[in-house]
Order: structure tokens, then C-alpha cells, then sequence
């Protein structure tokens, strides 16, 4: 069997780090994988490439016959089963995947997208009888698709984000607490929030830096928000990690103030290197975090209650390694890569056998 997924970006965020991971394990399940990327100016496609996994580029922004030749692509590959990903790659994907005659089409579900406008779920209404089934990282994902765009529920399968095991660092010496987060610098990350958290930290912890890891089109708002704030000093953009995890170790506390998600990435390393987390309560994250057992839940959109989480972390080196300790067995137990690949290719095998149900393969997780 052969899968082609199809992504639309080409910078790395959660969604591609998840690709990245099924493109490499499912060979070891009997799935051929490559994937195709819509865009070729960031680091994605080169990553892909120097691990030996075949990638293609079509930029459809620059070169607008570009459709036309991934057509040709995909009649040429001949995959049993086009997986795409995200608003954009999925409406390209389902049309350029009917077209070219591939019968098996998939269509990725990342996070709730409150940002999409009306015509956004028109367009996935109209077009949803293209599709084979959807998956989505989340069940949060799985309720926005039944109640926005009418997909039935059984056509929908929930596969949660799942990472390989890591081993906990050894704890770093430096002169002051770091808190710490890792995302795209969009809005739907809420560094916004963190930073207004921060001037309440940095009262009880004068000391406390802040390590925002990412890039994105807000960087120089978030630098501009920082330097009114009186936070020049204190906050750190160092923008794109090709191994956040790395820097992650060096993280007292993790925190995640999103605005809306599905299953974060981020979250589940970070708590996979025993960190203690804070976490907006949106999305699935009430799922994988249960408040005062493997980390701390926060609501969305409230940069005093960030920051009095966060300090109450700071202040207790016993609560963050009892947090930090059952964050990581969550994950091992519940968010593991091999899972996620067992999960996502009993979907594959089992819509290739004729199967109209992709509610069968749920996993466990949530």
C-alpha cells in the first residue's frame, strides 16, 4: 500500500513534526509513504528529504500550473490513498486527488479553527462528498466538524498526536527560573497572554526569563509587546528550533496559553521530558491534563490566572516534580508514537478494504 500525504506549508509546526513521524514509521507497518508539499520556502521539504523520505514540491503560490503537474504527480505515483492536511491541503487535496483518480481521500483535522468564516465551512460542506473520511487529532476536532460542517460522526475517526519516548534530562544550572513555550508565533498560540502573565511572574520572580520557541508572521508584535511591557530583558525569541526539545530540557515550567488547539505537540514533549505544565483548558488539552494531578489547567484568554499557576510552580520544586513525574507516564501510557502508527494504519487498511466506517480505529487515548 502507498500513501501520499499532502501538507500545505512547508515550515515545521506540530502538524509537520506529526507527518514527519508517520511518513518514517509506516513503512515498518507494510504503508509506502511520501509526502507532497505546497509551498517549498521553508525548512520542511529539506528536513524530509535528509532522512530519505521522498518529498515533492509544488508551489501553487508562484507557479499556477502547478496544480496541473501535481495532478500529473499523483496519476504518475498512483497511491492507494491521499492524506491531506489543514484547511488548504485539504480542499486542494480532495479535488486534485479526484481528478488525478485516487480513490481512497483523507482529509486531516488539526484543531477547532474558530477563524474560519462562513464560506470556509461552505466550502467543506460542499465539498465533503469527495472525501473518504476525515481524521482528526482531537475529539474537540470531531465535534467542530459534526456541528460546522455536518460530516456524520462515523466517517470521522480520532487519532491523538503520539511521540516517541524520550529520556528525561539531567536538570540544567542557570541563574534564574525559566519558563517556557513552544508554537508557530500565531494567534491562536497566545504568546499575547504569556507575556502579559510574565509582568506578574517577574514580580514575585524579578530573575524569571521567558524562552518563546518559534517563528511566525507575530514576532515583531510580541518583540514590540515586550519592550512596553519593560520586558526587553526577560524575553527571549530565538525563533525557529530545529531540536526544541533540547531547549525544552532547560524549562522549568512549560506553559501553553492557546487560544484554541486540538492535541498539542508541544505539550505532550514537554511533559514527555517531565516538565510541569500550564495549559490553557481548550481543545483536547483537558483531556491529557487533569488539573492538579499531571500538570495545571488555566483558562484560555486570562494572563492572571497563567500567571498564578506559574508561580505556584516557581515557588514549589516538589509540586513541579510530582507533576512533572505523572505528565510523563500520561504520555508513555496514553500518547505514544507506536500507537498513533498502529492506529493510523489500521485506518488505512481498513478504508482500503471497503470499510465506510473510520470511527472503528479510535484509540484509546481520552
Amino acid at each position: 500500500m502507498k500513501v501520499i500525504f499532502l501538507v500545505p506549508a512547508s515550515d515545521i509546526g506540530g502538524t509537520e513534526r506529526m507527518i514527519e513521524l508517520l511518513a518514517a514509521g509506516l513503512p515498518s507497518c507494510g504503508i509506502q509513504a511520501e509526502v507532497v508539499c505546497l509551498r517549498g520556502d521553508g525548512p520542511f521539504p529539506a528536513r524530509l528529504s535528509s532522512r530519505g523520505i521522498p518529498t515533492t514540491v509544488f508551489d501553487l503560490r508562484t507557479h499556477p500550473g502547478s496544480f496541473i503537474a501535481l495532478i500529473r504527480f499523483l496519476r504518475s505515483r498512483k497511491p492507494d490513498i491521499l492524506q491531506s492536511f489543514l484547511f488548504a491541503g485539504n480542499l486542494i487535496g480532495r479535488i486534485a486527488g479526484v481528478l488525478s483518480g485516487v480513490s481512497i481521500r483523507v482529509a486531516g483535522q488539526r484543531s477547532t479553527d474558530p477563524w474560519r468564516r462562513l464560506w470556509h465551512w461552505m466550502a467543506e460542506r460542499l465539498t465533503s462528498p469527495l472525501v473518504t473520511a476525515w481524521v482528526s487529532n482531537s475529539h474537540a476536532g470531531r465535534e467542530v466538524l459534526v456541528a460546522r460542517a455536518g460530516i456524520p460522526e462515523h466517517r470521522i475517526a480520532v487519532i491523538p498526536n503520539g511521540i516517541p519516548p524520550m529520556p528525561v534530562p539531567e536538570p540544567r544550572e542557570h541563574p534564574g527560573p525559566v519558563v517556557g513555550t513552544v508554537g508557530n508565533l500565531r494567534p491562536a498560540k497566545g504568546h499575547e497572554v504569556l507575556l502579559s502573565a510574565a509582568v506578574r511572574v517577574r514580580r514575585r520572580f524579578p530573575a524569571c526569563r521567558f524562552v518563546i520557541l518559534g517563528s511566525g508572521p507575530l514576532r515583531d508584535n510580541l518583540l514590540c509587546q515586550a519592550e512596553l511591557l519593560g520586558l526587553s530583558d526577560a524575553v527571549e525569541l530565538p525563533g525557529f528550533a530545529p531540536d526544541p526539545l533540547r531547549e525544552m530540557a532547560s524549562f522549568d515550567v512549560f506553559v501553553l496559553p492557546s487560544l484554541w488547539e486540538g492535541c498539542p505537540v508541544s505539550l505532550l514533549e514537554a511533559m514527555m521530558l517531565q516538565r510541569a505544565c500550564v495549559a490553557s483548558a481548550v481543545g483536547d488539552i483537558p483531556r491529557i491534563i487533569t488539573h492538579g494531578e499531571n500538570g495545571l489547567l488555566v483558562p484560555a484568554r486570562d494572563p492572571r490566572a497563567l500567571a498564578d499557576a506559574t508561580v505556584s510552580l516557581l515557588a514549589d520544586s516538589a509540586l513541579r516534580t510530582r507533576l512533572g513525574i505523572a505528565a510523563r507516564e500520561t504520555v508513555l501510557r496514553r500518547y505514544s508514537a507506536s500507537e498513533m502508527l498502529r492506529s493510523y494504519a489500521r485506518l488505512y487498511l481498513s478504508l482500503a478494504g471497503g470499510s465506510p466506517c473510520a470511527r472503528d480505529v479510535y484509540t484509546r487515548a481520552g
